[in-house]
Order: structure tokens, then sequence, then C-alpha cells
């Protein structure tokens, strides 16, 4: 049975297209067919419960990363202001993330708008030690949401990536180790200027980020258990805000419908 595409509004741009496993078209089936998953379950849930349900979930996040903090800190001191910055946080950013979903699945005129926001108020999560996190969400959540690059993205790109590595590199003291990751910093940014592989380019410096925070952790002084545990739950823990973001981040997608069999026999009766 053939199928046709719509846009957000739901208007039919034509054109037959093969349905993949759960109603998805063929080539969507990859990681934005996944993260598509967020606006059908929201497609069915009011704001309210929606959001309710992006808090609650957000404020659990943070009180795993509160945990982990504890987990791989030498001497662990406890503040009122400190935990609830980091269960308040994720929390506002579920909640946000959640508002824009259902109005992607909803198709109102402001769902673009929502996207802005639902996507940058990630930043928050890089407050104080929590900067080790944002260069994998932002690089990570871009390489998983976009396909094509515009030149002007990839300058932005190259120039965020310099703006992260000649701050680390200058801060090195001028080592020859500081000299290799600042000339590294420009090689990236040159690359992903001129749009070699840009998604894999960023999709490397995300993995490389986490990595990077995953061998600190192992580096620190505290009982190896720890280390090793501390250094295992913080892959999971930076890949769902990195998923959340580029679930809004994507560019809207051709959504399948089948054509019902009123309509084939419409058509059969008009050409008869």
């Amino acid at each position: 049975m053939g199928t046709t595409t719509t846009d957000t509004h739901g208007v039919g741009t034509g054109g037959a297209v093969e349905a993949g496993p759960e109603g998805r078209a063929g080539p969507e089936a990859g990681v934005g067919g996944r993260l598509a998953r967020l606006e059908r379950w929201a497609e069915g849930r009011g704001v309210v419960a929606a959001m309710a349900v992006g808090l609650f979930v957000g404020a659990g996040w943070g009180i795993v990363a509160r945990a982990w903090m504890r987990l791989i800190t030498e001497h662990p001191e406890f503040s009122w202001s400190g935990t609830l910055y980091i269960v308040g946080a994720p929390a506002v950013i579920g909640s946000v993330v959640a508002l824009a979903h259902v109005a992607m699945a909803r198709g109102w005129r402001a769902a673009m708008l929502l996207r802005v926001p639902a996507g940058m108020v990630h930043v928050l999560l890089g407050m104080g030690a929590g900067a080790l996190l944002l260069p994998t969400i932002v690089f990570g959540s871009i390489a998983l949401a976009r396909r094509r690059f515009g030149l002007a993205m990839r300058i932005v790109l190259g120039l965020l990536v310099l703006a992260v590595g000649i701050p680390v590199g200058v801060g090195d003291g001028g080592s020859t180790g500081a000299a290799g990751l600042i000339a590294a910093g420009v090689a990236v940014a040159v690359l992903l200027v001129s749009g070699w592989r840009t998604r894999v380019v960023l999709g490397t410096l995300a993995v490389l980020a986490a990595l990077g925070v995953s061998g600190t952790v192992l580096a620190t002084n505290i009982p190896l258990v720890r280390a090793l545990l501390g250094s295992l739950i913080y892959l999971p823990l930076v890949a769902i805000p990195t998923l959340t973001a580029a679930s809004v981040l994507r560019p809207r997608q051709a959504t399948p419908v089948v054509a019902s069999p009123d309509a084939h026999q419409t058509d059969s009766g008009e050409a008869a």
C-alpha cells in the first residue's frame, strides 16, 4: 500500500516512500527515527502532564549526577545550594524539552521557536564542574541531530572548537602538550570549515571529550573501585542530555501517512 509524506502541519507533499518499522519511513529508521519516539510519546499527553514527566525525569537525572559527583570527590562536601542547582537545573531542562516535543507533535506554530531554548537550556548543566559535560553534549547532539551542515554552521562550529581548545592549551602554561592542543584545535577547526566528514569529526570530538573525563576520574586519588565505578557511570550519564539536546535540534522530518482504502476507491472512481 502506498504512503505519502506530510510536513509538520500535515500537508501532503506527495511521492511514495517505503514504510519502515513502526510506521517510519525507511531513511528515518536510524538515529533521527529513534529520537522521533519522543514526539510520538508527547502527542497523546497534555502539556502539563508532559512537562511534569520531564521535570521528574530531569530531577532524577540530577540526583544521579549529584551522587556521581560525591562518588568521585576526594573530600566530598555537602551544600544545599549546590545540590538544589544540580537537581533543579536538569528538572527545568526536562520540562522545557517535554514542552518542545508536545509542540512539535501537535504542529504548533511556536514549535520552531521552542526548539531553540529547549536546546540552549542544556547550557545550564555547564555551570562550575559541569562544564566538563558541555563538549560532549554540544558536539554529540549536533552530530546526532544534523546530516547537512551549511558553511555558516561549519564556521560557527570551527570557532567553537577554537574557543574551547586554545584556552585549554594556553592554560597548560606553554608546554609542548599545550602547543599540541592548540595545533589540534586549529586542525579540527579547519576540517569542520572544509566540510570533510563533519558528523564524524563532531562525533569523534564528543567521544574523546567523554573518554577524557572518564580518564580523569580514573586518575583521581580515590579508591580504585570508586574510580572505576565513577568512570563507567559517567558515560551513560552524559549520554542522556546529549540525546535530549539532539532530539530538539534535529530538523523536522517528513512523516509517512498510509493512504486509506476509501481514498483509493475515490481515486479509482474519479479515474473511471
